[in-house]
């Protein structure tokens, strides 16, 4: 362009070359940008990819494909994190790194709603009290093929600050074979007065039948809890404000708690009229999870092969003794009668018996 002089018989001025030359560079900043969005489109569809294919080989391996070659990425990535207006979207277990780093979601106060896929329920649970202080504007949670298979899993959302929807998706999540699944959630969450879920309003009489059906196990429960135990449900405030109140009744009635189920009564009749709105009551709290955490793969192999060598050693132990006892019990008559027809012919001189031991203990 530089070089040209003449076009259609024009002479081409410098602001011409100008305007040309800034037409190019925007040209190709635009194809930079169309090229670099092209890119991490693909890359995000890779990592998406090879997450649920780890999810598949460690919880669906009937999905996986025998013949088909394992996806192979540049930079090894399997996960992805990725906000969309008020939606922060999680896929794979190494995202849930990211919610530990101040630098990953840029307005953490517009998060309302944290999507969760392919990665397990047990590794997400560890990281619930972080999003009661993370993302404090959190209203939703979804899930989708994070393997949550029972009931007492359902507990863990309790660790959350507070929830208006909960979503777990049928695929790959087996809880949701269970036909009252929806209402153990409704009881164990009750203090969170949840309004949706999986995208269903919750009525009034859906809450009155999930405490019909369930208020009598946790009251149930709670009877095999101690004393100690039954505090060590409440937080540290509500907590003295029971014991507080337990010694005022003793003060004022003149007696003393001794008997457990007293105290156990008191405790239940104080915990109810000082529980603040919005909280659990002990016949809830009473359900808690633990979770199990689930080595990686490489320690998992290496825990594998460790415990195959430890019980091949084991049985192989195992069926030695059982063998020597059995050739025991084969030979054991004759040994016996052996022993006996010793011991007989010994003793028939008591004499020579006697001076015998008698040498042997003046040895």
């Amino acid at each position: 362009m530089t070089s040209l002089r003449q076009l259609d018989l024009k002479k081409v001025t410098d602001d011409e070359r100008r305007m040309a030359s800034i037409v190019v560079r925007k040209e190709e900043e635009k194809k930079k940008e169309c090229n670099k969005a092209e890119a991490m489109k693909e890359r995000r569809r890779d990592a998406i990819l090879n997450a649920e294919k780890k999810w598949q080989l460690d919880y669906d391996p009937s999905q996986q494909c025998i013949d088909e070659k394992p996806v192979t990425f540049e930079n090894g990535m399997s996960h992805y994190t990725e906000v969309e207006t008020d939606t922060l979207r999680l896929y794979g277990p190494g995202a849930l790194d990211g919610l530990d780093k101040n630098n990953t979601v840029a307005n953490v106060a517009a998060i309302s709603h944290i999507y969760f896929k392919f990665i397990p329920f047990d590794d997400i649970v560890t990281h619930f009290p972080k999003l009661r202080v993370r993302f404090p504007a959190v209203q939703g949670l979804t899930f989708a093929f994070s393997s949550v298979h029972s009931l007492k899993q359902l507990n863990a959302l309790s660790t959350v600050r507070r929830l208006d929807f909960i979503t777990i998706s049928p695929e790959g999540n087996p809880v949701t074979n269970f036909t009252l699944w929806k209402y153990y959630l409704l009881y164990r969450l009750s203090h969170f007065n949840l309004r949706k879920i999986n995208d269903v309003d919750v009525t009034m009489s859906d809450t009155v039948l999930a405490e019909q059906i369930f208020g009598e196990i946790g009251d149930i429960t709670l009877q095999y809890f101690d004393v100690s135990r039954m505090l060590g449900l409440l937080p540290e405030v509500r907590r003295k404000q029971v014991i507080t109140y337990c010694d005022s009744v003793e003060q004022k009635k003149h007696l003393t708690l001794k008997s457990s189920e007293e105290r156990r009564k008191v405790i239940i009749a104080a915990e109810q009229k000082n529980r603040p709105t919005g909280t659990e009551s002990l016949n809830v709290a009473a359900f808690t999870y633990t979770t199990h955490h689930r080595p990686k793969s490489g320690v998992r192999g290496t825990n594998a092969m460790f415990t195959q060598q430890f019980v091949d050693e084991a049985v192989t132990a195992a069926v030695s003794r059982h063998n020597k006892l059995v050739a025991l019990e084969k030979i054991w008559p004759s040994v016996l009668k052996e022993a006996v027809r010793s011991a007989v012919h010994e003793f028939r001189n008591i004499n020579s018996v006697v001076d015998k031991a008698l040498s042997h203990v003046n040895d």
